[in-house]
């Protein structure tokens, strides 16, 4: 009786522990940037924010800084800091940049969740800074891995719309904060 007791326990330990999921468990294990491993990082992101395919994204993103939050001090965590202009958008088709600055960090926003669930470190949030208007707006990075979760892959190609649904809108400008990094380091706790 006590080994099968000892075994279904056992098992039920197990099963909890299957849960989580890879970038849970890596989220749990946080590790410090040296030098290299910060530039190969901000590098990585970039590529990803504005990938060679994507001359637009590459005419208006100026810089992608990772910055230790020391407001932290039991753990590492890094802030995704996004410089970008999108007066440098050439097009004489299109004309201005089409997207506003909302629907950019959307956009973007998407891109850090992917990227921030496959890192071996710990992320806190992501701003994104407009320079031609002196606009920035922040999300914790937790908070944009809730909201974006891909579709799955389906048969057909074109049955899932690549567009971010208005409910989805919704939810993404209701987590945006407008204030600069300066003024939220050390009033803000980081969410669990």
């Amino acid at each position: 009786m006590k080994l099968t007791s000892n075994l279904v326990l056992s098992f039920l330990i197990l099963i909890i522990l299957c849960t989580f999921s890879r970038s849970e468990a890596r989220q749990l294990v946080t590790t410090q940037l040296d030098s290299l491993g910060l530039a190969e990082a901000e590098v990585k992101l970039k590529g990803i924010l504005a990938p060679e395919s994507q001359i637009s994204l590459q005419q208006i993103l100026l810089q992608v800084s990772l910055i230790q939050d020391m407001s932290n001090d039991s753990v590492f965590v890094y802030d995704l800091y996004i410089d970008f202009d999108p007066t440098r958008y050439q097009n004489a088709r299109v004309g201005i940049y089409p997207l506003k600055f909302e629907e950019q960090f959307i956009f973007w926003g998407k891109r850090v969740a992917n990227f921030t669930k496959q890192t071996s470190w710990k992320s806190g949030r992501f701003y994104l800074h407009d320079v031609s208007t002196g606009k920035i707006a922040w999300m914790y990075t937790a908070e944009a891995r809730k909201l974006y979760n891909p579709p799955k892959a389906s048969p057909t190609p074109f049955s899932t719309s690549p567009y971010t649904s208005l409910n989805n809108i919704s939810q993404w400008l209701k987590f945006m904060r407008f204030e600069s990094r300066e003024s939220v380091m050390g009033f803000l706790p980081l969410p669990h």
